[in-house]
């Protein structure tokens, strides 16, 4: 959710020009033409912070992660408290879409061996002649 918030204002701008050209390719990174800029622009990371390459998180960034792992932490601990009801109906969904009918697993795919080759059979060739 949050690369998704992070990066859509840049999404937005390169579907749209792809929509009135298919072929369009945003323009590359230029420091000095402020023209390329609005086409790398995203609201959480940029290139010059933290120590990932390509782009680190902003303290903003950091402070909305943090928020939607509270979140999550919270729905999940309400969820505990009705005996996983969503978790349960999540899980039916899943279920009944990929057309999953039993209660067990299906069973694990079994490794793969290399089958055993039998040895070839020699059959003795015996010349006869008229002679004989």
């Amino acid at each position: 959710m949050l690369i998704f918030k992070n990066t859509r204002p840049k999404w937005a701008l390169i579907c749209a020009a792809r929509l009135e050209d298919e072929d369009f390719k945003p323009p590359a990174y230029d420091k000095n033409d402020p023209a390329t800029h609005k086409w790398h622009k995203t609201l959480y990371t940029k290139s010059r912070d933290g120590q990932v390459k390509g782009a680190g998180w902003t303290p903003e960034g950091i402070v909305q992660y943090n928020d939607y792992v509270a979140m999550i932490h919270n729905f999940r601990k309400e969820d505990s408290k009705n005996k996983c009801a969503a978790h349960i109906k999540m899980h039916e969904l899943v279920r009944s879409r990929r057309n999953v009918t039993g209660s067990e697993p299906p069973r694990k795919r079994q490794r793969l061996t290399r089958k055993k080759v039998a040895e070839p059979v020699y059959v003795e060739v015996v010349e006869m002649s008229d002679d004989d």
